[in-house]
C-alpha cells in the first residue's frame, strides 16, 4: 500500500517537473526555433502550448489517482481538493494558449 502511495507521488512530482519545464518558455514567450529545417518548424512558446495540451489528460489522471489514493483518509475537501491544483493551472494555460493562438496570432 505505501509503495503505491509513494509512485502516485513520484508521478505527480514528474508532472509538476514537465509543466515546469514547459510553461517557463510559454510564459517568457520564446519566439527561438529550435529547429528551423524541420517540416513543422515551432517557435519555442508555441511547442510548449502544444506539449502542455498533449499532456492535460495524463495530468487530470495523476492528480485524480492523488486524490482517491494518497488522500483518502482526509476528511476536509479544501485538503483534497488541492491534489488538482495542477491540474487547473495547466488548463489554465492551455486554454489561454488556444485562444491566443487561434484568434491573435494569424
Amino acid at each position: 500500500m505505501k509503495n503505491r502511495k509513494l509512485l502516485i507521488i513520484i508521478l505527480n512530482i514528474i508532472g509538476i517537473c514537465c509543466l515546469i519545464y514547459c510553461a517557463v518558455p510559454y510564459i517568457k514567450h520564446d519566439t527561438s526555433v529550435a529547429n528551423p529545417d524541420s517540416m513543422l518548424s515551432m517557435e519555442g512558446w508555441d511547442g510548449a502550448g502544444m506539449l502542455m495540451t498533449l499532456g492535460l489528460i495524463p495530468m487530470v489522471i495523476a492528480n485524480s489517482l492523488c486524490f482517491f489514493e494518497v488522500f483518502r483518509d482526509t476528511r476536509k475537501k479544501a485538503i483534497r481538493s488541492a491534489a488538482y491544483l495542477p491540474s487547473i493551472i495547466e488548463a489554465c494555460f492551455v486554454i489561454h494558449y488556444w485562444i491566443y493562438s487561434l484568434l491573435f496570432y494569424n
